[in-house]
């Protein structure tokens, strides 16, 4: 398990520390050194700044504000501190930040866990971890997004959840969270969450385990369930290196595919769907679902492979007549593939019997009056 501490943080992180801590470590500096300006002529810093640092505030506009110190400046001081010095600084840390962002506590050190490897896997599928907006995860499903932000507080420790909180700035709801806790997952896995196109290299180096709930995590955003199980995105690397952990887990794949719209598609083989589904499996629900009714025709189709054809359309008349009902909600009850039952309701809709309003998979099919 690996274990990240202070130093391994990103440079774009500032701290400040416990007020005690704080004139702890600047004292020993200054006994060190010979005092303030001989301090900041040692680090590359104005008088004025090493006093801002010590005195944790600085004055503009005769206001007053904190004063955060970067953490690449607390690097260049570590060869200088003594390891009683060292071993206290995690501890004496009260907030962290980034330029302008918000100030939150946490945790540290930071322990490689699922809860991690599921964080970075949702901002590859559907977050934002740019340099000016505040990060972002989006997904309409409900459950997902209280998992992100379980996992969350989880990773950083966070007993304030006012700074993970949620918006919905167009249709889709999104979990807004600090730019420090983006900055550093998007550093210590050596990946962006903008236009990502490769997956972290640890993950590959990780325990079965976290690559199966990474898996999992993207699967819930990018993957499908319909005549086939598979994933799509805009990155062959990203699919490329999917294949690749899939049959480390010895879970076949098909041949990559490309779309007009340049999408990159990867399926499950069908005789692995079963296999997917023990190892694998969804957490969203819907999806998670309809791999189960999936498996289900699977195992009637294994004992029962037809049905006389007056028999199902009669069905799914009778169930036409009590509501109008998705495809998927047809093949639900049915027991049929969506290509089987496709056959049934394309021939019903010639005849005139029936009609669809919508498109595609959204597809709503009703009694024609």
């Amino acid at each position: 398990m690996r274990i990240w501490h202070i130093w391994d943080l990103p440079d774009t992180i500032y701290i400040k520390f416990k007020e005690d801590y704080n004139k702890k470590l600047f004292h020993f500096l200054f006994e060190k050194f010979g005092g303030i300006r001989p301090t900041g002529r040692k680090f590359g810093l104005t008088q004025q700044g090493i006093k801002n640092y010590y005195r944790q505030y600085f004055k503009k506009n005769k206001r007053i504000y904190d004063q955060y110190i970067p953490l690449y400046i607390i690097k260049r001081f570590k060869p200088e501190l003594s390891n009683k010095i060292i071993n206290e600084l995690e501890e004496g840390i009260e907030f962290i930040s980034v330029r302008s962002g918000t100030r939150i506590k946490i945790k540290l050190s930071l322990m490689e866990s699922r809860e991690m490897y599921r964080i970075v896997a949702h901002m590859i599928g559907d977050g934002y971890g740019g340099i000016r907006k505040v990060p972002y995860y989006a997904n309409t499903c409900i459950q997902l997004r209280q998992q992100f932000k379980k996992d969350l507080i989880t990773i950083f420790g966070i007993k304030i959840k006012k700074y993970i909180y949620e918006t919905t700035p167009n249709t889709t709801p999104i979990v807004n969270f600090p730019k420090a806790l983006s900055d550093i997952l998007k550093h210590i896995f050596q990946i962006e969450f903008t236009r990502p196109n490769k997956l972290p290299i640890l993950l590959f180096g990780t325990s079965k385990e976290n690559k199966i709930e990474f898996i999992k995590a993207l699967f819930d955003d990018e993957g499908f369930v319909s005549t086939t199980v598979g994933i799509s995105m805009k990155s062959k690397n990203i699919i490329q290196q999917l294949k690749r952990l899939l049959e480390e887990l010895n879970i076949g794949t098909t041949n990559i595919s490309k779309s007009q719209r340049d999408i990159f598609t990867v399926n499950i083989q069908e005789k692995m769907v079963e296999k997917f589904q023990k190892i694998i499996n969804f957490d969203h629900p819907i999806k998670n679902k309809r791999l189960l009714i999936r498996m289900k025709i699977k195992n009637r189709n294994r004992t029962t492979r037809t049905r006389p054809l007056e028999y199902t359309r009669r069905r799914i008349l009778e169930l036409l007549k009590e509501k109008p009902s998705t495809t998927f909600e047809l093949c639900e009850v049915l027991l049929l593939s969506m290509g089987g039952l496709y056959h049934h309701l394309n021939y019903l809709e010639e005849n005139k019997v029936i009609e669809r309003t919508g498109f595609k998979n959204k597809a709503i099919w009703q009694l024609k009056a």
